[in-house]
């Protein structure tokens, strides 16, 4: 029996090595099949991961889009703001400006009134106040007080100089009221005889804003009139009142109609 198969084992040996071949192919195929689908999975895990990742890329995108966007919105607003601010503050100091200007107008600000005097030849003394502002000056009051020294003629046992002379000691008070602007306004005026030779006068002017007082001297000194200028000895501080008082000296005897005091 055996003899008779041997000539068929060449073909058996064939059949069994292709089955072999077959299976182990198709083995081989599921392996790589397997591998495939594997791989596709991962693919496709991967492609899904992807996406998400472009998903998520694009809404970060979009809503960065929309921050940047926000804070545009919010820059112009802030520009606007600032702008707004900037014109309330220009408003405010025009009305500041205005504000003090008539406070200004109403208080008379910073301005001084002048006390003039005019003295002519010596024995004629002519006395305003003037205004030489752009402002008016409020409720000006002007105090004065003029002694003659001629007048004191007696003397006291402790060697102090007196007089019963009314004339040798005067005191005004004049309620000037309001200077306008560039204005003047007269006090008085006062003639002494010529024999007189010593004569002084101190003086205190208040208004609205402020204070100041002084004095001057004149005095014949060997036929020739001397007018000590007038000196500022206390005055408000924050006013200007170098040239508050003004003591012109003129050989012309002053010529007004005013009553004398």
């Amino acid at each position: 029996m055996f003899k008779n198969l041997r000539p068929m084992i060449p073909f058996i040996l064939i059949i069994i090595t292709s089955s072999i071949a077959v299976i182990a192919g198709y083995v081989d195929f599921q392996s790589k099949l397997k591998d495939q689908k594997e791989q596709t999975e991962k693919e496709r895990k991967r492609s899904e991961e992807s996406e998400n990742l472009l998903k998520k890329s694009n809404d970060i995108l979009s809503k960065t889009t929309d921050i940047i966007t926000s804070q545009h919105t919010v820059i112009d607003t802030s520009k606007k703001i600032i702008e707004l601010q900037n014109e309330l503050n220009r408003k405010n100091l025009e009305l500041q400006s205005l504000q003090n200007s008539t406070l200004e107008k109403i208080t008379g600000g910073k301005s001084v009134p002048q006390l003039q005097f005019i003295v002519a030849a010596g024995v004629s003394i002519y006395i305003k106040v003037a205004n030489d502002t752009n402002l008016p000056i409020r409720n000006v009051v002007v105090k004065l007080t003029r002694v003659v020294n001629d007048f004191f003629d007696k003397v006291t046992p402790d060697g102090n100089k007196t007089t019963d002379n009314p004339d040798a000691v005067k005191d005004w008070t004049y309620d000037m009221g309001d200077l306008s602007v560039k204005s003047e306004k007269f006090i008085a005026d006062e003639r002494f005889p010529m024999t007189l030779d010593s004569y002084h006068y101190t003086f205190e002017v208040r208004w609205l804003n402020g204070s100041y007082h002084g004095g001057f001297s004149i005095t014949d000194g060997k036929g020739k009139w001397k007018v000590a200028d007038g000196s500022i000895g206390q005055h408000t501080e924050g006013f200007d009142c170098s040239k508050a008082a003004q003591i012109n000296y003129t050989p012309l005897k002053v010529d007004n109609n005013a009553v004398h005091n």
